[in-house]
C-alpha cells in the first residue's frame, strides 16, 4: 500500500505536465482574432477566418514579407512600407 502512494505523486505530476503541454500553443503567441463570415458591399461572401490583431504596425501582419500565418503555414508576400506604420 505504501508503495502505490509513493508512485502516485510522480504519476500525477507527469499527467499535469502533459495536460499543460497539450494546452500550450506557441502559434497563439502572436495576437490574432476571429473574423466572422460576411458579405461585402459588392456582394462577395468572405468566409470566417483568423487575422492578426489590428495595430499601428504593418510589419507583423500575417501577409507581410518576413512573417507568416501560423495557422495555415502560408508565408507573407506583401512588402511593408519602410516606416512600418499605417
Amino acid at each position: 500500500m505504501g508503495g502505490s502512494v509513493q508512485l502516485m505523486h510522480p504519476v500525477l505530476t507527469i499527467a499535469a505536465l502533459c495536460l499543460a503541454l497539450l494546452n500550450f500553443n506557441p502559434s497563439k503567441a502572436s495576437a490574432s482574432e476571429q473574423v466572422r463570415g460576411h458579405v461585402t458591399k459588392s456582394g462577395k461572401f468572405v468566409a470566417p477566418h483568423l487575422r492578426s490583431e489590428p495595430n499601428k504596425n504593418k510589419r507583423d501582419n500575417f501577409s507581410s514579407k518576413g512573417s507568416g500565418n501560423p495557422y495555415t503555414g502560408k508565408r507573407g508576400t506583401k512588402k511593408p512600407d519602410p516606416g512600418g506604420l499605417k
